[in-house]
C-alpha cells in the first residue's frame, strides 16, 4: 500500500540588513591619503616649474653672454648698461647683437648687470640648481667673461631672489638733502635755511646764490665780498659792508644789461663812481675784482678804465683798464699796480686785435692767488705773473670807470655799460679757466 508523503513547504526567510556608513576614523584616513597625494603632486609641479625656470635662466645668461662677447669684439669694450625688453645694439644703433634682452622668467625683472668696459658681471639665481641639469647648486651666481662664480652664496631659507642693484648716490644738481641712498648731498650753511628739492632755501624763501650764505633768515653775500654793485636802478652796495658810493654823471639804463633789468651807463667823458678809502682795498693777500662790460664804441682817449685807486702821490696807484692802440678796436687789457714809482705787478695782454669786441657783454676779472696773478677775459686767462711784491697802502678813494691821479680825473673814462661790479678780498674766486657767472651775484 502506498502512502503519499506530503512534502512540507518551507518559506525561506530573508532578513533585510541596512548598510553601515564610513566611520570617522575611515574618513580621516582617506583625507590624509588625499592630502599626501595632493602635496606630492603640488611639489612635483612646483619642482618641475622651478627646473624649467632654471633652464630658462641658464639659456638667457648664455644668450646674453654670447651677445656681450660679440659687442666686445666689435666695440673694444662691453656696454655700460643693458635693458631687459630692449635690443642690445652698438652705440650707433646700426648693429643688433641681441634682438631682445631677456628678463628673469618669474617676473621679467632684468638680470643685474654691471660693466667697466673690459669686464662685466651678470647676476642670476638657480632655484633648484643641479636638479635642472646645470651642474650648479641652488644659489646666486654671477657670470663674468669666461666664468661663473657664486655671487652671494646659497639661497636663504626663504628661497632665492634676484640680488638688488646697489644704490648709487646721486647729488647732481643738489646742494642738500638725500643722495638717494643712505647719505646726504650736504647741508645748508645758515641757521635759518631749509632744504627743498635739493636746493637751499633761505628762511623758506628764494634760494641763495652760490656767492651768498643764509644768515638769520635772509640771503647775504659771503664775508669775502667787500663791495658789490648790482646797478638795479641804484648804487646800493649789496655787500655786508654797505659802503657809500658817490656818483659823478653815470646814468641808470634799463635797455642794455647782462642780469636783472638794469645796468649803469658811463658816458666816456665825465662819468665815474667813487668809494671812500678802506683797508679792504689793500691787495697784500688774495683778492678778486670782476665785472661785466659792454662797449658800444671806441673812446676818443683810447682808454676804457674799469677801476683805479687814487693816491695823493701818483707813484702809488692801481690801474685797471681796456685800451685801444689803433682807435679801431680795443686790443689791450691791462692791470698795473704801482708802488714807490715802480710797477710791481704788470698784467698786460699785449696787442690782440679785437680782444674786447664792441656791442658784446664781456666778463673781466683780475685775481691774486698767493703769488700768482691772472687777468681773465670771459673766463680765460689772458695774462699771468708770479710775484710776491711789497705793496704800499694806496690810501685813497677807490674809483670805478675813470683814472684818478692826485684827486684829478684824467679823462680816460669808461664809455659804455657796466653790470655787476664786485671787489672780493681774502679769496681768489677763480684760479683756472672758468665759465663766467650765469646769474647776478
Amino acid at each position: 500500500m502506498f502512502f503519499l508523503r506530503r512534502r512540507s513547504l518551507q518559506t525561506t526567510s530573508y532578513k533585510l540588513q541596512t548598510s553601515k556608513g564610513f566611520t570617522l576614523v575611515e574618513i580621516l584616513v582617506v583625507m590624509a591619503v588625499i592630502a599626501i597625494l595632493a602635496t606630492f603632486v603640488a611639489r612635483s609641479f612646483t619642482g618641475s616649474k622651478q627646473k624649467a625656470q632654471d633652464a630658462r635662466r641658464l639659456t638667457d645668461i648664455k644668450n646674453i653672454a654670447t651677445a656681450l662677447e660679440r659687442y666686445y669684439n666689435q666695440n673694444d669694450g662691453y656696454p655700460a648698461a643693458i635693458t631687459a625688453g630692449q635690443a642690445l645694439k652698438n652705440p650707433g644703433g646700426t648693429v643688433t647683437y641681441l634682438s631682445l634682452v631677456p628678463g628673469d622668467p618669474t617676473n621679467g625683472a632684468a638680470y643685474y648687470y654691471t660693466a667697466t668696459g673690459t669686464t662685466y658681471s651678470l647676476a642670476y639665481y638657480l632655484a633648484v640648481g643641479s636638479g635642472s641639469g646645470s651642474g650648479q647648486a641652488a644659489g646666486l651666481y654671477a657670470a663674468t667673461p669666461g666664468q661663473v662664480a657664486l655671487y652671494q652664496g646659497a639661497c636663504p631659507a626663504g628661497g632665492c631672489v634676484m640680488p638688488a642693484a646697489p644704490c648709487v648716490p646721486n647729488c647732481t644738481g643738489k646742494a642738500c638733502g638725500s643722495d638717494g641712498c643712505s647719505g646726504s648731498c650736504g647741508t645748508c650753511s645758515g641757521t635759518s635755511d631749509t632744504c627743498t628739492a635739493g636746493v637751499c632755501k633761505c628762511g623758506g624763501a628764494s634760494a641763495c646764490s652760490a656767492w651768498q650764505t643764509c644768515t638769520t633768515g635772509s640771503c647775504a653775500q659771503d664775508s669775502y665780498t667787500k663791495l658789490l654793485l648790482h646797478f638795479e636802478n641804484n648804487l646800493t652796495d649789496s655787500s655786508v659792508n654797505n659802503k657809500t658810493v658817490t656818483d659823478y654823471n653815470t646814468v641808470d639804463n634799463a635797455t642794455t644789461y647782462e642780469f636783472g633789468a638794469h645796468s649803469r651807463y658811463f658816458n666816456g667823458t665825465s662819468a665815474y663812481l667813487t668809494v671812500p678809502d678802506s683797508a679792504d682795498w689793500n691787495m697784500t693777500s688774495d683778492f678778486t675784482i670782476d665785472t661785466w662790460i659792454y662797449l658800444p664804441a671806441i673812446n676818443a682817449s683810447g682808454y676804457a678804465f674799469i677801476a683805479s685807486h687814487n693816491h695823493s702821490n701818483s707813484t702809488n696807484r692801481l690801474l685797471f683798464t681796456i685800451y685801444s692802440s689803433t682807435g679801431t678796436s680795443y686790443n689791450n687789457l691791462i692791470f698795473y699796480l704801482q708802488t714807490s714809482g715802480s710797477y710791481v705787478v704788470s698784467l698786460d695782454t699785449g696787442i690782440i686785435t679785437n680782444l674786447v669786441t664792441l656791442n658784446t657783454w664781456h666778463h673781466i676779472a683780475v685775481v691774486r692767488n698767493g703769488n700768482v696773478w691772472n687777468l681773465y677775459l670771459d673766463g680765460v686767462s689772458k695774462a699771468t705773473q708770479t710775484t710776491n711784491p711789497t705793496i704800499t697802502d694806496l690810501n685813497g678813494v677807490f674809483v670805478i670807470g675813470e683814472d684818478m691821479e692826485n684827486g684829478i680825473p684824467q679823462g680816460r673814462n669808461l664809455g659804455g655799460y657796466m653790470d655787476e661790479f664786485r671787489f672780493s678780498k681774502g679769496i681768489a674766486r677763480w684760479t683756472a679757466t672758468f665759465t663766467p657767472p650765469t646769474a647776478a651775484y
